[in-house]
Parts: structure tokens; sequence; C-alpha cells
């Protein structure tokens, strides 16, 4: 995500909020644009405001992560309140940061202390790709469910009908008898 793409994610999330739509979000955040550039155009600026935003937005809002979901752009997809849902595929996988870029970073005295260094680097990230999984990653990351991707259709539905019952309880208050039906 670059700033053009935070502006563009604040400038959608401000039209749900305004006129009570749910959010409806196929994540694939390789992560926020990185380098000297975009550092000096304010990126952690523009990332913080994306975050906060999302965080206490008030509209209903449902993520189905279908790659990618990276550093502090991946964490851009949990709420800790409101009506939030958050799916899976099988594809999906992130954390802090790729393997391959984490690595070099990570294990760099290791990497350059052995005899072959490219060697070595491949050897980690094996070993690293080796224990990775969808399924200690939605956990360790708090994904709710990992989802046959041909289940998003009707999960989809649900968290429609959900949203408009969650928004309607807003907007007019708590149910007040059998006959409210929003």
């Amino acid at each position: 995500m670059d700033i053009a793409a935070g502006e563009k994610m604040l400038r959608l999330l401000e039209l749900c909020e305004t006129f009570h739509l749910p959010l409806v979000y196929f994540a694939d955040e390789p992560g926020f644009s990185v380098g000297p550039a975009q550092e000096r155009l304010g990126i952690v600026r523009a990332g913080a405001r994306v975050v906060t935003a999302l965080n206490s937005s008030r509209t209903p809002y449902v993520c189905f992560i279908v790659r990618q979901l990276y550093g502090v752009a991946g964490g851009l997809h949990w709420r800790g309140q409101g009506f939030y849902r958050r799916y899976a595929w099988p594809s999906a996988h992130g954390g802090s940061m790729h393997i391959q870029g984490g690595t070099a970073i990570a294990y760099k005295r290791e990497i350059e202390a052995a005899e072959d260094p490219e060697a070595k680097r491949a050897e980690i990230e094996a070993r690293l790709f080796a224990i990775s999984s969808p399924f200690r990653n939605a956990h360790a990351f708090g994904v709710e469910e990992i989802i046959d991707p041909r289940d998003t259709r009707p999960l989809l539905v649900d968290f429609v009908r959900d949203a408009r019952r969650v928004v309607a309880a807003e907007l007019l208050g708590p149910a007040t008898g059998p006959s409210y039906r929003p």
C-alpha cells in the first residue's frame, strides 16, 4: 500500500461510515510501500491514519484474506470493536515480514558468518517455509476461519444480512418487540 492507496481506502471508509454501508474487503496486502522516497512523502503517517480510521470505524466490516497479509498493512484488517468478521482462503499467507526478505534481516549475522552465505540463506528460508502453514498463521493472527473459496459467497450473504440488522439497530436503537424485523 502506498500513500495514494491509503488515501483511497480512507475515502472508501468515509463513504461507508456516512451512508452506513458494510465494507467488504478481499485482502492481498504484501505490506506498505517502503523506501526513502515513500518515507519522505510520509508513508508512516499515511499508514497510521488508515490503521486508526479502520480501527475506530463503526462500519460493519468483513475481510476475506485471499493471498498475502504482511506487516502493519496486514494489521489493517483486524478490528477490536464493532461488527467484524475475517476469513482466510487456504492460499493465504502472511506475518510480520515475508520469509524471503525477513530471513536476510533476522538472520543477517548467521548468514554473513557462513562459509557459503547464499546456501545458508536458502537453508534458513527452506526451514521457515517447511514450518509455515495457513493454519498456524490464522491462529497467530486471529483469523476466525480458513474457508474453501467456494464458501465465500454464502458467508458474504450471511454477513450482509447480519450487517443490515446491526446497522438498523445502531440507527434505530435496540429491538423493541417481536414485530422488529430490519
